[in-house]
């Protein structure tokens, strides 16, 4: 369900251009998207995840905050999104405009659930992935990991990075990531690598 209240009447369906990152889901996969215009009734994005004609998908400004609507049209990986519900999307982007001057802008996160190695001054220590975001991961903590260590991470999809690990509880971690993951490494959960259980090679180059 959109977490974008409707207005009762549109007063205008202008289209506004905006260059922004925004996270899709769909019935299948998520992953991040480029946003290239909003309306009070859609928006035109572009897509690393498969969609079809028809599909519900819902866009998200942050992991709290998304629209509810479907695909209307397809062209490449172009495609153009019907809301569910009209918008005031001019209010949504002076909203989001502000949270960013402000300093609060959150980093969209997509949820995973696979495998990699993570490499420590002690040795490589399995682990599963179960969020990343552009400038980090959150993983399992077999390794009894400590804040501020550095540490090398490589997924089961060969997607690697540097990081040092922001934060650390008793089974669970956090990795900031140096340099960040590209909007083309998070265009779709599923690159990241097959779910935890299915049979793939985690061994370092």
């Amino acid at each position: 369900m959109s977490d974008i209240a409707p207005i009762e009447q549109r007063t205008s369906n202008r289209s506004r251009t905006v260059l922004r990152i925004v996270k899709v889901r769909s019935a299948y996969d998520e992953g991040l998207a480029r946003l290239k215009n909003i309306s009070d009734g859609g928006a035109m994005l572009r897509l690393g995840i498969e969609v079809e004609l028809g599909d519900a998908v819902t866009v998200f400004w942050t992991d709290d905050l998304g629209i509810d609507g479907r695909v209307a049209w397809l062209n490449g990986n172009i495609c153009g999104i019907q809301f569910s519900s009209n918008i005031d999307s001019a209010a949504l982007l002076a909203d989001m405009a502000e949270h960013s001057r402000l300093g609060r802008g959150v980093a969209l996160s997509l949820s995973t659930d696979t495998a990699g190695i993570l490499s420590t001054e002690a040795g490589l220590h399995p682990i599963h992935v179960s969020n990343v975001s552009q400038r980090g991961m959150a993983i399992s903590n077999q390794a009894a990991l400590k804040s501020g260590l550095p540490v090398r991470i490589r997924l089961v999809s060969g997607l690697q990075r540097t990081g040092t690990v922001r934060w650390a509880s008793d089974d669970i971690a956090e990795v900031e990531l140096t340099p960040p993951l590209t909007l083309e490494d998070l265009q779709s959960s599923k690159q990241l690598g097959p779910r935890v259980g299915a049979a793939a090679d985690t061994r370092l180059a």
